[in-house]
This record gives C-alpha cells, sequence and structure tokens, in this order.
C-alpha cells in the first residue's frame, strides 16, 4: 500500500506522521494489495462553522477501480486521524455498490 501524508496549515511532525501511517496500517493492512494507495490529507479547519478544529481526509484507491473518501473534524487533530482511520477500515470491509 502506497501511503501519501499531506498537509495544510497544520505542521507534519515526526510523532503526527508514525502516528498516521500506524493507525491507517491498522484499519486497512488487512486488505493487502487489494488497496492501491491511500492519501491522508490534513488541514487546519478553523474556518466557517468549526472553529478551532483540525480536518483528516483519507482517500483510498482500491483494485478495479473502487475508492473511498472518509473526511473527519475534531478539535484534537490526533482523534480526527483516528475517528477517520477506523472509519475507512469499516467502510473498506462493506461490499462494493452494485453500479461498481
Amino acid at each position: 500500500m502506497k501511503l501519501t501524508i499531506r498537509s495544510r496549515g497544520v505542521r507534519l511532525t515526526h510523532a503526527l506522521d508514525i502516528f498516521v501511517r500506524a493507525r491507517v496500517r491498522a484499519a486497512l493492512g488487512q486488505f493487502g494489495r487489494q488497496v492501491r494507495s491511500v492519501v491522508v490529507a490534513l488541514r487546519d479547519a478553523a474556518r466557517g462553522r468549526h472553529p478551532g478544529h483540525r480536518a483528516c481526509v483519507i482517500r483510498v484507491e482500491f483494485d478495479r477501480g473502487r475508492s473511498l473518501v472518509v473526511r473527519r473534524r475534531h478539535s484534537d487533530l490526533y482523534a480526527a486521524v483516528a475517528l477517520a482511520a477506523a472509519r475507512a477500515g469499516m467502510s473498506a470491509r462493506l461490499p462494493p455498490p452494485a453500479d461498481a
């Protein structure tokens, strides 16, 4: 699984990098080669209705063109990452839609 981490308005520390990689691998590692790539985007979501919040968006590309996008916001960036990774893992277990 190719894993890319991007950040905008959020400092990507070594500890955060390790945390993101561990959570994503724990959530999606069981799918092995079915997962082609994962992009994790971290950003400050302090604009608009979510002052003080951080956002984590996880995009997963599977074999055969299936993809998955999960978005989570939280005041604690680590919590946003944990919630998004857990949701991505749960959603990846679901069968693909009938029209896919």
